[in-house]
């Protein structure tokens, strides 16, 4: 059964504690259904499914993708596509494509690095919602310490130059052009100078 942790005023963390599977959804909805094995939450705008399965040592990383585009012709999806999203410590495979209603699913196997889980969760969603659809995926994680995977989103920051670059000889010839219109075209505001 699933155990409940706050983050923050937007996003819900949830815990599987038998098998340490952590992961963060966004706050509000409702649960529609909790077990040892399937996790599904409903909200206005995203419906999220969670099934959790045992790797098969016999089974080829194809059977991944495989079973994915399967459950994407059940649901009758048309634009399917193979995709791709980084998890930390999962093998990850994923089809995305759009439902019969005109909404979006991302379908997503990750397949645990540390132990024989299987983690598939299925995603419908409005278009415009990938992002925070992608958010979900990547906040699993596989730990006792019942965090999920929170992704800082890190704003890339120039650093000046140490010594300023000299501008070209047609850069010069531009900026000195540019100088001589914008004189001139003061000149005309003020009266100067009039087009005959």
């Amino acid at each position: 059964m699933m155990a409940v942790a706050w983050l923050s005023a937007s996003a819900l963390d949830l815990t599987w504690s038998k098998y340490n599977l952590n992961f963060s959804v966004p706050d509000g909805g409702f649960e529609l259904f909790s077990t040892n094995t399937h996790y599904e939450r409903q909200w206005e705008d995203m419906h999220l499914s969670v099934h959790l399965y045992s790797k098969d040592p016999n089974d080829k990383k194809e059977i991944y993708t495989t079973t994915l585009e399967r459950k994407a012709a059940d649901y009758n999806m048309y634009e399917v596509k193979k995709t791709k999203i980084k998890v930390k410590n999962f093998d990850t495979y994923a089809v995305e494509g759009i439902m019969p209603d005109g909404t979006r699913a991302l379908l997503v196997n990750l397949v645990s690095k540390k132990s024989e889980l299987v983690v598939q969760v299925v995603v419908n969603y409005l278009f415009g919602n990938r992002e925070m659809v992608e958010d979900v995926i990547k906040s699993f994680a596989e730990n006792p310490d019942r965090k999920p995977n929170h992704e800082t989103r890190k704003q890339k920051v120039q650093k000046p130059d140490q010594k300023p670059k000299k501008p070209s000889k047609e850069e010069l010839e531009e900026q000195q052009r540019q100088e001589k219109e914008r004189k001139y075209q003061e000149k005309r505001r003020k009266g100067e100078i009039f087009d005959a």
